[in-house]
Formats: C-alpha cells, sequence, structure tokens
C-alpha cells in the first residue's frame, strides 16, 4: 500500500503531540520547513493543516 507524503507528515505531527513535543496552541512548522523536510507543496500542507 502506497503512503503519501502528507500522510508521513501527519503521523510525524501526531507523535509530536503523543510525546509532548508539540502542546495545545503550539504552531505547525512553517510551509518553508514543511517543504523542505517533509516535501510536501503548499496544498498539500494547507489540508493537512485543517486536520
Amino acid at each position: 500500500m502506497k503512503t503519501y507524503k502528507y500522510e508521513t507528515f501527519t503521523a510525524v505531527i501526531e507523535e509530536q503531540i503523543r510525546n509532548g513535543i508539540l502542546q495545545n496552541g503550539d504552531k505547525l512548522p512553517s510551509i518553508r520547513e514543511i517543504k523542505e523536510r517533509y516535501h510536501l507543496r503548499p496544498p498539500q500542507y494547507k489540508a493537512v493543516s485543517n486536520i
């Protein structure tokens, strides 16, 4: 089964929340950082940020 890039990004963010790295009210990484680290395009980032 194919794993999409946004799914990898979402899994990382979920793990950071579970591990207490990200707290309620924390900002997600910038679009530039996400693009460089996870190779997501802005439309994919915007879709994930609405979750």
